[in-house]
């Protein structure tokens, strides 16, 4: 009952002493868990992903590539959704609210993305009350060179070698990226460029029955920015990413050891005024499935110890913190086909904080026939800053904050042609600023709405059409900002013998509240369409690809304040070897 959006597959050609055995299959599993079960009672998608902008989510980019972004699934608040890579955080802890930026990432080394929508947190512990969006990174023996050129003179240069040595399968991938960009401020003058290099090293080895993967990644972004309703004609941004996972699996694949070391390290310069944040998190995870006739347990225990400290002085803007925090996890979950068709899936997960009580969440789900339901609950911890900052301007950060807390209540329904699913979050003790510090608040706010995706094949055309309906609303019943009530991605692709393909892409983002970036006030903002076209074709292990984005060339911001690119054209070229 393996499912293939749950796994991959490595065919491997394994060397011994005295000859070349047959190629192996090894499965691992990326939900924490080795049970092939659980997927079936909650609302995912997978994705082969070139760049964030292909994950098909509210993603909200103040400008073009390289500025700061945020993720809203399902309407919950951008601190709501959890990155992980290989099923471990990668959290930047420093950010005074949370925050993580999808859009600082190179998909560079990612084979592929998983995104949960709803909550995970028996499984993931704090922070996935919207969803966990898993990036998965192995090493293959692909081996190619891609070069692309576009508009803004954007280049973009990547080389990827994979190799078996021995038992050993060697992946490495280097990537430079550079563009000049266009003004982040609408009536500005200077363009805001931004230049990445992303080294990737990856290795799989076969040693006594036991199956060891690592990955290691290192990412440096630079980037021109603009004053939120102004240019800004020497303010930079620097951002450092590295991470050094490791993991040992049992040669059943129902055991697993995992050790994830990450760091970001952010400068901003402004005219020589410096901000700098600067996050470590360092996680060991175990992992264990026991596999009965008709039940799979899953059980987890996770250790996280947090460092996070930044120092701000820009724009007279002082304010600064350095704290540590421990996290304990413990967690079961349970798979039972209580007959051929009906499935009941039972989790719990219980979190020992260092920062504050400890926290119990628990989930109960259904799948019937393609039919799915299930009630979760989860929690979003408060950040550092939150709890312990302070400036010059008043503010100071409450010790006695509770989490927030959440309950989804969902239900669903998928075959390969549509997949839909109706929810309902409520979150108590939300997080507000009220008197220069932070409070939870004593009213609960809902996310209610729906995910609808339909999918058909007819002869060489793919139709594939995302339709998200949300309503997000505070205590006090107001439109929370930057959530549209109707988004909408459709796709249509030609394709022959997979030699040929071409595409053309439809993106709808909703009328929705937003800040104005000069008076601070709510203003309404109507709905954007934009369309895309994107052709590739394949001879002799060459690829010539060409896209169009924006064919229209709309102009337009978001949020307000942050200009976006009108069409822009890309040309490459991939040669694999």
């Amino acid at each position: 009952m393996v499912h293939r959006l749950r796994t991959y597959l490595l065919g491997l050609f394994l060397w011994s002493s005295s000859a070349v055995s047959e190629p192996l299959e090894i499965t691992i599993y990326l939900m924490r868990s080795a049970s092939d079960l659980q997927h079936k009672t909650y609302t995912h998608d997978y994705i082969e992903a070139e760049s964030y902008k292909d994950l098909d989510l509210n993603i909200v980019q103040s400008g073009t590539e390289g500025q700061m972004s945020s993720t809203f699934v399902r309407g919950t608040n951008s601190n709501h959704t959890l990155f992980t890579l290989n099923g471990m955080p990668i959290k930047d802890h420093s950010t005074p609210t949370g925050v993580d930026d999808i859009g600082q990432h190179s998909m560079i080394g990612v084979n592929s993305v998983e995104i949960i929508k709803g909550p995970m947190a028996t499984v993931y512990g704090p922070n996935a009350v919207g969803g966990v969006v898993n990036m998965t990174s192995f090493a293959t023996t692909e081996k190619y060179i891609d070069f692309s050129m576009g508009s803004n003179n954007t280049q973009t240069q990547t080389v990827k070698y994979g190799e078996y040595i021995n038992n050993h399968l060697i992946d490495f991938t280097i990537q430079n990226k550079k563009s000049d960009g266009i003004s982040v401020y609408p009536q500005g003058d200077e363009k805001d460029g931004f230049e990445t290099q992303n080294y990737n090293l990856k290795t799989t080895s076969a040693i006594g029955g036991y199956w060891i993967n690592t990955n290691f990644n290192s990412k440096h972004n630079e980037t021109d920015l603009d004053n939120s309703g102004s240019d800004a004609l020497n303010y930079t941004s620097d951002w450092k990413f590295n991470n050094q996972y490791i993991d040992i699996i049992s040669p059943s694949g129902n055991s697993k050891l995992a050790f994830n070391n990450v760091t970001h390290e952010r400068t901003y310069n402004n005219n020589g005024t410096v901000d700098t944040y600067d996050s470590n998190t360092k996680t060991l995870l175990g992992t264990h499935t026991i596999k009965l006739d008709k039940t799979d347990i899953s059980l987890g225990i996770e250790n996280e110890n947090v460092n996070a400290d930044f120092d701000t002085e820009i724009n007279g803007y002082v304010s600064s913190v350095d704290k540590k925090r421990k996290n304990q996890g413990y967690f079961v979950n349970t798979d039972t086909l209580l007959t051929d068709d009906l499935l009941l899936t039972l989790g719990t997960r219980y979190d020992n904080l260092s920062s504050f009580d400890d926290q119990q969440t628990y989930r109960i789900g259904l799948g019937y026939n393609g039919w799915r339901t299930s009630y979760s609950t989860a929690y979003k911890a408060p950040t550092v800053y939150e709890m312990y900052g302070q400036d010059n301007f008043g503010f100071l950060g409450n010790p006695n904050l509770s989490p927030e807390n959440s309950k989804t209540y969902e239900i669903g329904y998928g075959n390969k042609h549509i997949d839909f699913a109706l929810y309902r979050t409520e979150i108590d003790n939300l997080l507000v600023y009220q008197g220069n510090t932070y409070q939870n608040d004593s009213a609960t706010s809902t996310r209610k709405g729906a995910d609808v995706t339909l999918t058909a094949h007819k002869g060489n055309i793919r139709f594939l059409n995302k339709t998200d309906y949300v309503i997000a609303q505070d205590s006090d019943g107001n439109e929370l900002v930057r959530r549209p009530q109707w988004s909408n991605n459709m796709n249509i692709t030609w394709y022959d013998n997979k030699n040929t393909s071409v595409s053309a892409d439809w993106n709808y983002y909703g009328s929705h509240v937003d800040i104005d970036s000069n008076t601070w006030q709510r203003k309404d903002v109507g709905g954007v369409s934009t369309f895309d076209l994107s052709a590739k074709h394949t001879k002799n292990k060459v690829t010539y690809y060409t896209n169009i984005n924006n064919l229209f060339d709309k102009q337009y911001e978001r949020p307000d304040g942050y200009n976006q690119n009108g069409r822009t054209l890309t040309a490459g070229i991939k040669i694999n070897f």
